[in-house]
């Protein structure tokens, strides 16, 4: 048995192979953003205040940790929102001319 092989480690990505049963630690510090999936399913990460951690199924498993900021997702939204805004009122005064 040998122990966790990182397969690729970028700043917000993370791959790791890992074999289980067992809980897999990452030394990353546990902000708000990070997902984890395992074998390409989304799974919950453990309550843990400092690092990266899930649970492992029994065998080998392939571990994905990715990072999204919170306020970048926020902002897209609020960009994106703003944009149809404007669109539409655009629009509305284009067409209101016209009448």
């Amino acid at each position: 048995e040998s122990g966790p092989v990182i397969s690729y480690w970028k700043p917000g990505e993370i791959h790791i192979r890992a074999e289980g049963p067992g809980k897999l630690v990452v030394a990353e510090n546990a902000l708000p953003g990070w997902m984890a999936e395992r074998d390409g399913i989304e799974v919950s990460m453990e309550p843990d205040e400092l690092f990266l951690t899930i649970s492992l199924k029994p065998g080998l498993q392939e571990v994905e940790f990715h990072y999204q900021p919170p306020r970048l997702t926020a902002g897209l939204i609020i960009g994106l929102t703003s944009w149809l805004l404007i669109g539409i009122g655009v629009w509305w005064i284009k067409n209101r001319a016209v009448a």
